[in-house]
């Protein structure tokens, strides 16, 4: 016998994510040196897309002493998020990246959603402000967004 069940849309999305994260990474790439926490120096554009590398303290809404990840190419926003980057690098090196570094820059974890092509890590800023870093990709690239939880 089939029972449907009716789940709230924020609570479906939940579950999804839950499902998504629940399975381990397939591939593991070691962690970004800890001297690389922030933003390469100035705006630099990248070849072939006129994509800019991110300054943090260039972006608008940016929590103060944000860490972005190293060689993150910046992308045009899109609602709610505050900034939106991609890089190269596989989804789990990205993921421990930011569970390493937000900490030491003063932001403190909420909660942790790993998983494979989907992520997030839900943390408050030092004035308390939460904030959601969602990412997803493969082994081949990752999309960053930040946002609003």
């Amino acid at each position: 016998m089939l029972v449907r069940t009716t789940v709230p849309p924020p609570l479906a999305l939940l579950a999804a994510v839950a499902v998504a994260c629940s399975a381990p990474p397939a591939v593991r790439t070691p962690s970004p040196p800890a001297a690389t926490w922030s933003a390469p120096s100035p705006v630099a554009s990248r070849a072939g897309g006129g994509i800019e590398t991110p300054v943090a303290s260039a972006v608008p809404g940016l929590p103060s002493g944000f860490p972005v990840y190293p060689a993150a190419a910046r992308l045009p926003n899109r609602p709610p998020a505050v900034a939106i980057w991609t890089t190269d690098a596989a989804g789990p090196a990205v993921y421990r990246f930011y569970q390493s570094a937000l900490p030491k820059r003063g932001f403190r974890i909420l909660a942790l959603y790993p998983g494979g092509a989907a992520a997030a890590i839900r943390f408050a800023a030092p004035g308390g402000r939460a904030w959601q870093l969602s990412l997803s990709g493969d082994t081949r690239h990752t999309d960053i967004w930040l946002g609003p939880p």
